[in-house]
């Protein structure tokens, strides 16, 4: 028989705004203590985290070298775009490691680790609203309307010029060109 390994459900639902940082995984552009180009809702909610046994309980098993696959409901007030990660690492790692979460469809979230060796995993669901996303959809619809775009094509040169601020010296030179 294969050798299980335990994957165990991160105590505390992950329910939080991203709210820029040292993430990797497509911050909206925009650090802490920056100016947001318009408010975010005041919360990302996380729930029907996906696999579970008995309600978190119980460790769901899986082999070293299976992927788990985590789902989950990912929303949040208004209009804007949602982005998730799942959050996972090994109960004798310190670091949480992060792999982005794909959308399937009406606020449902997909995404995998692969188990690299036995011990217990804990994973968790963590949300934030998209602000880079949210524009890119907003500028798509006024540009199929027909609309004049001019002002939001300048909020998308800000949104770019914030993430230039946060991003490493190689990517921000690259970032501030293509914004100008």
């Amino acid at each position: 028989p294969a050798e299980k390994v335990q994957a165990l459900p991160q105590q505390e639902r992950s329910v939080e705004e991203r709210a820029g940082g040292d993430h990797g995984l497509g911050d909206d552009g925009v650090g802490v203590g920056q100016r947001r180009l318009r408010p975010r809702p005041h919360r990302v909610v996380v729930e029907g985290l996906a696999p579970e046994v008995d309600c978190g309980r119980f460790p769901v098993k899986r082999v070293v070298g299976d992927a788990v696959e985590v789902r989950a409901d990912v929303f949040a007030d208004g209009h804007d775009v949602v982005a998730a990660a799942v959050r996972y690492r090994h109960d004798r790692e310190r670091r949480w490691r992060e792999a982005r979460m794909r959308p399937l469809g009406n606020d449902r979230y997909a995404g995998t680790f692969t188990v690299d060796r036995l011990g217990c995993y804990r994973f968790g669901v963590t949300g934030w609203v998209d602000g880079f996303a949210t524009w890119r959809e907003q500028l798509e619809r006024r540009v199929s309307a027909g609309q004049d775009v001019r002002g939001e094509l300048e909020d998308g040169a800000r949104l770019v010029d914030a993430a230039a601020g946060a991003a490493p010296a190689s990517a921000a030179a690259d970032l501030v060109a293509r914004s100008d």
